[in-house]
């Protein structure tokens, strides 16, 4: 999968924009990781600038992937001021190659990237291929992308996302994560259904 950088024209102002509005899936995905027992190594898929990176809870280790090498350099900062040293770790790559490449992992974390990537079916099939036993997969979308009507699909490419609809199916709990925001949690080891079609994800009507 070949995922256009867009988000490099973003980075400047990332923290005023994108950030702000994603701020609650922020908080949800550190109460989330806080309250997990013992240590995990976690994959963060589309981690940006690490707006967040300085409030995660320290006991895990860290896997951090995204497509922009700016964003990465200061994400990296981000990690060296706030994380504990050999417990964390920078990958430039996109989303497929670092499922394929990274796992198993015990949690993957995708905050607002299934609205960016081009096969969003491909890739939740993937990440749960690299989930471990009984991994865990955190998917956040803003209830803006699923409400997106297609015909806006064009314009909202051009800003670096698309809509589309996570329909809550048996194999994903669905948690509010704020106003604006939502959260599909996936716990390997208790799923019902299995494979990517059944994570109910499609187009915005």
């Amino acid at each position: 999968m070949t995922t256009k950088n867009i988000w490099q024209y973003w980075r400047p102002v990332y923290g005023f924009t994108w950030a702000l509005m994603q701020r609650s899936s922020y908080r949800h995905l550190i109460q989330t990781l806080q309250h997990m027992e013992g240590s995990r190594v976690v994959l963060d898929i589309g981690c940006g600038t690490g707006e967040y990176i300085r409030h995660l809870p320290r006991k895990h280790f860290y896997r951090f992937v995204d497509i922009d090498p700016g964003s990465l350099a200061i994400a990296r900062r981000e990690c060296e001021r706030h994380l504990r040293p050999g417990h964390w770790s920078l990958h430039c790559m996109d989303a497929e190659g670092a499922l394929r490449e990274l796992g198993p992992v015990d949690v993957i974390t995708a905050v607002h990237v299934i609205s960016v990537v081009e096969d969003p079916q491909r890739l939740i099939g993937l990440a749960k291929d690299a989930l471990t036993a009984r991994g865990e997969l955190l998917l956040y979308i803003s209830r803006m992308s699923k409400r997106l009507p297609r015909r806006l699909d064009a314009v909202a490419r051009m800003f670096g996302f698309r809509g589309v609809n996570l329909r809550h199916a048996a194999e994903f709990r669905r948690r509010d994560a704020g106003l604006f925001n939502e959260c599909y949690h996936y716990a390997r080891g208790h799923a019902g259904a299995s494979g990517a079609k059944a994570a109910g994800l499609e187009r915005a009507a």
